[in-house]
């Protein structure tokens, strides 16, 4: 099997599994996301990157989310292993009317492995959240969060380069019972090469909520900027 198969195969699996769980009695729903990132390597053990993502949701007609981040990155093992600092905020509109404003930190550690056509990554992290919702006196909420993701990749070092993705979410000790394997996110799509410094993503991704069954099954249509200064 050569290498457009493999691609195409995992692509085709990978959307199958998310097909099986849209097709249960759970609401589905069309969404999308814009997203730019800019990087900074200052040299071999430190950069800063800043993000800025706005997605729309309920069939594009909801703010879903505004969110500005940035990370501080230390390099700990060359090319695998990482600590990070963050610092999100981020702004949603529910689809109730009620809006949400957040201010989330984040300590952790987070890294990678790849080999030849795939890649293995990942992050573990202590994370804070403190909240207003509307006139509602704010909280704050503390748990840990793990992600993993498996990238398979067609072709590098091309203009075009396809890609398909599995991400899992997990949280410990949140409060109640919800804590596993929260959501999952399945994606398809590819990056565009303008040159080394200017890059372009085109995805679609969709959003498997696990825990919660009463939230909706999104599908998000993704255009992503990347910088690398």
């Amino acid at each position: 099997m050569n290498r457009l198969s493999k691609f195409l195969f995992a692509s085709v699996m990978t959307f199958l599994v998310s097909s099986t769980a849209v097709c249960s009695a759970r609401e589905t729903e069309s969404a999308s996301l814009f997203c730019l990132s800019i990087e900074k390597r200052f040299n071999d053990y430190f950069q800063i990157q800043l993000h800025q993502q706005l997605w729309l949701d309920n069939n594009f007609t909801n703010l879903e989310r505004y969110m500005p981040f940035v990370d501080f990155k230390v390099t700990l093992l060359k090319n695998y292993v990482y600590f990070d600092a963050l610092y999100f905020y981020r702004y949603q509109h529910k689809t109730d009317g009620s809006s949400v404003n957040t201010h989330r930190y984040q300590l952790g550690l987070s890294g990678g492995y790849k080999w030849q056509h795939f890649k293995l990554s990942g992050y573990s992290r202590f994370e804070s959240d403190y909240i207003k919702k509307n006139a509602d006196l704010p909280y704050n909420r503390c748990y840990w969060r793990n992600r993993l993701v498996g990238t398979a990749y067609l072709k590098e070092g091309c203009k075009w380069s396809p890609y398909s993705a599995i991400e899992i979410f997990n949280t410990m000790n949140w409060p109640g019972d919800n804590n596993g394997v929260e959501r999952l996110w399945f994606e398809i799509g590819s990056m565009y090469s303008i040159n080394k410094t200017f890059s372009m993503d085109f995805k679609i991704r969709e959003i498997l909520p696990t825990l919660d069954k009463t939230q909706k099954i999104s599908t998000y249509i993704g255009v992503g900027c990347n910088i690398k200064l």
